[in-house]
Parts: structure tokens; C-alpha cells; sequence
């Protein structure tokens, strides 16, 4: 994800141009002061497709690479990350030209929203890919199946829970006496209304944390006035979904239905898939691999920047919940340097990543760090585009 690139992108802009002035930065690098004229932001995440008013957002940032998500964050801060599924952009200049954008054209816009904020009692939902939003907990009750007993426990009545184990619906119930319950959530999916843009049905293995009673600031209206429903929470809107009751669990492709053959369910068809049985919950790249950033790390060095923690925390979370995996940690370089050089510097990268997952508690003898230098390209190395590819950090899992 590229939520640090989000947050470079707004500050550098957020006093940009003229007063009451949306920010349009081009790919080309051209920056362009006007208007914003498009009502809504529509985008495909992991967990439904959602519909952000556009005087509701702060700003969005696009990612060129196949590697990283769109980005979007609101008025409340909430981030939203998937594939912008808008794809014409108007903008009115300052001198009043009308320009149609592309997708393609656009690094990030910064809208020059502002509105008077409220302190409201809401819940924060925790996304497994690291989004996080505000928002209501539709579902009034919830079952929760534990070693001895199944257990309806009121939503009123519970303070956090924590998703992680074996499978997928396993949970941890605190609720605001003290007590706590560990079982599975019996609901395939939660009914749920961010403060930001209209109701999500999310299938339970897409939350990591729901945070009940916390008191925020939020700004604007509640929700979206028009959008769209996803109502088995797949990313594509009813309007366009040929199978609108995928089931939870299954990645499905632009008409809404699962793709001929997806065995480890990372979206990408077994055909393409250069990195078999990925994880559950792990978004692959789009060769289906289990990859981490190049700007994990520094030029020309092996320690790990802070901004990119929450990227390797999501690696933790996926570990967590799934005990018996063991995975090697490969470092990749791209062809720039001498081999020896890259070599060195792959593994110590390596070495890093599972220094910091061991840190966090996971098992050492799960994890097996292999520096690869430059001999495992994955693009080309005559472009930068391809370099960038290739400096990388895979997961790979191991197999008994």
C-alpha cells in the first residue's frame, strides 16, 4: 500500500495554489489549480465497493505500479485503498478551462474541503489489508460459538473484537464489563455503515479489529447521498454484478463472479499465477505473489524504514492467523551494482524482515531468510519501471 504516499502527496499540496483551490497533479508533473467537478469517487476494495461523495474526500492518490493500491482519505481521515473504478476525471482551471482526465493522466488530487466538525460516539473497523474507517455496526446481535456454549451477545455490549486464528471467523469478544469470550463469530458477514460513504456488507475474514465507544471528530454529512450496494461484499457494485451471492472467501473478476480457476484465492487465475498457494488474506501482486515494497527499505540499505511498520504488521496478522505456516523471506535487487554487492544486500534485507516479524512474537523457526540478488528478475531491467519491480521482498510459503 502506499499510505505514506498519500500523506507526502497532501502535505506537499495542502497549501498549494489558490484559496478555496482543488490540486490536480499529473503524472507529467504538471500541477493545475481549479475545480474538482466529479460528484462521486467510486472504487473496488477487498471488502465491497464503495462510493465516496467527492465533497466528503480530503484527496486521492493513484499508484502506478501493479504492486500498490489506489488510495483514497476522507474528511474524518478515514483510508480506503483498492482500484479507483472512476476513470474520467473533469476539472475546471482557474482561468476556467474545462480538461477531461484519465486514470492514467493522475498522480493525486487534493480537494479544498472544509467543514464544521462534531464529536460523535462511533466505532472504528480495523480492515485487514490496513485500511481504517469510522462508522456503525448495523448488526445488532451477534453469535459467537466458544468451546463450551454459542452465545448471542449484543453489539451495545461489547467493547472490541479481535479477528485472528486457525480460520478465518475466529475471534476474541471483549465486552465493556470485562468479560471476554474466544470462539467464532456463526455470521458469514457484518452489515456496516462508515461515517463516510453508504452501508458495506463485509465478509468477516476482511476485518481485523472493530473498536467499539471511541468518541471522534468528524466532519461533513453521514454516508454517501447516491451510491451503489455490494451485496456479497466482492467489490463490484449489484448494478454491474452478474453474481451478486458470491460466497465470502472468493475473488471474483470485473462481472462479479469467480474466476475459472483461483486455487489459493488471491485473485489472480492459476494460469497467471507465478506464486501458488499464497495465504489467505494476503493481497498478492499482480503476478499473485506475496510481496512487500522496495521502499520498505532505504537506498542502498537494509534497515527498515518506520512509515512501512503497519505494512510488515499486516504480514504479523496474517502469520497470526494461520499458525502452521512457514515462510522463507526472500530479498530480490535489481541488476544495478555488482552480484556480490546485491547478494549481501538482499540478505540482509531479509534478515530484517524476519528480525522484525520475530519481534513481534512470531515462531523464528517459521520463518527463513534467502538473499537472491538480481537472479530472480521479475521485469526487465533496461527500464526503471522494471527495476523498481525487481527490488523487492517476497514471501514465499514453504512446503512440508
Amino acid at each position: 500500500m502506499l499510505r505514506t504516499g498519500m500523506a507526502v502527496f497532501l502535505s506537499l499540496h495542502l497549501l498549494a495554489g489558490m484559496c478555496f483551490a482543488d490540486t490536480v497533479v499529473l503524472n507529467n508533473k504538471d500541477v493545475l489549480y481549479g475545480k474538482f467537478l466529479n460528484k462521486t469517487v467510486e472504487m473496488k476494495s477487498p471488502y465491497g465497493a464503495l462510493t465516496i461523495d467527492a465533497d466528503m474526500i480530503l484527496g486521492f492518490f493513484t499508484s502506478s505500479s501493479p504492486m500498490d493500491d489506489d488510495e483514497v482519505e476522507t474528511l474524518n481521515h478515514d483510508f480506503f485503498s483498492g482500484t479507483l473504478v472512476s476513470d474520467i476525471f473533469e476539472f475546471t482551471t482557474a482561468s476556467g478551462q474545462t480538461l477531461t482526465f484519465t486514470k492514467a493522466d493522475i498522480k493525486g488530487v487534493k480537494l479544498d474541503n472544509r467543514a464544521v466538525t462534531r464529536e460523535i460516539e462511533t466505532t472504528l473497523f480495523f480492515m485487514a489489508n490496513g485500511d481504517k474507517f469510522s462508522g456503525r455496526l448495523m448488526d445488532d446481535n451477534l453469535n459467537v460459538k466458544t468451546g463450551y456454549a454459542e452465545k448471542e451477545i449484543h453489539s451495545g455490549a461489547m467493547s472490541r473484537i479481535e479477528f485472528g486464528g486457525a480460520v478465518q471467523t475466529a475471534a476474541t469478544v471483549h465486552l465493556n464489563n470485562g468479560s471476554l469470550f474466544k470462539g467464532d463469530i456463526m455470521e458469514t458477514r457484518l452489515l456496516v455503515r462508515p461515517d463516510s460513504t453508504r452501508e458495506l456488507s463485509i465478509c468477516i475474514g476482511k476485518i481485523a479489529t472493530i473498536q467499539f465507544n471511541v468518541t471522534r471528530l468528524v466532519a461533513g454529512k453521514s454516508g454517501a447521498t447516491e451510491g451503489v450496494f455490494d451485496i456479497d461484499g466482492d467489490g463490484v457494485p449489484d448494478s454491474r454484478d452478474e453474481c451478486p451471492d458470491t460466497g465470502c472467501g472468493f475473488v471474483t473478476d470485473a462481472s462479479g463472479c469467480r474466476p475459472m480457476s483461483d486455487t489459493d484465492q488471491d485473485g489472480i487465475d492459476d494460469a497467471s499465477d507465478s506464486c501458488a498457494g499464497t495465504p489467505l488474506g494476503v493481497h498478492a501482486d499482480s503476478n499473485g505473489c506475496w510481496v512487500i515494497q522496495s521502499a520498505v527499505f532505504g537506498t542502498n540499505r537494509a534497515v527498515i524504514n518506520p512509515d512501512f511498520y503497519m505494512n510488515l504488521d499486516e504480514v504479523v496478522g496474517i502469520l497470526e492467523r494461520n499458525p502452521d505456516l512457514k515462510i522463507e523471506v526472500q530479498g530480490h535487487a535489481d541488476a544495478i551494482g555488482s552480484a556480490e554487492y546485491n547478494l549481501k544486500l538482499t540478505q540482509s534485507r531479509a534478515r530484517a524482515v524476519v528480525a522484525y516479524l520475530v519481534g513481534k512474537g512470531i515462531d523464528r523457526s517459521r520463518l527463513t531468510a534467502v538473499g537472491y540478488g538480481f537472479s530472480r528478475p521479475k521485469a526487465s531491467n533496461d527500464t526503471q519501471e522494471g527495476r523498481a519491480l525487481n527490488r523487492r521482498v517476497e514471501l514465499v510459503p514453504i512446503s512440508e
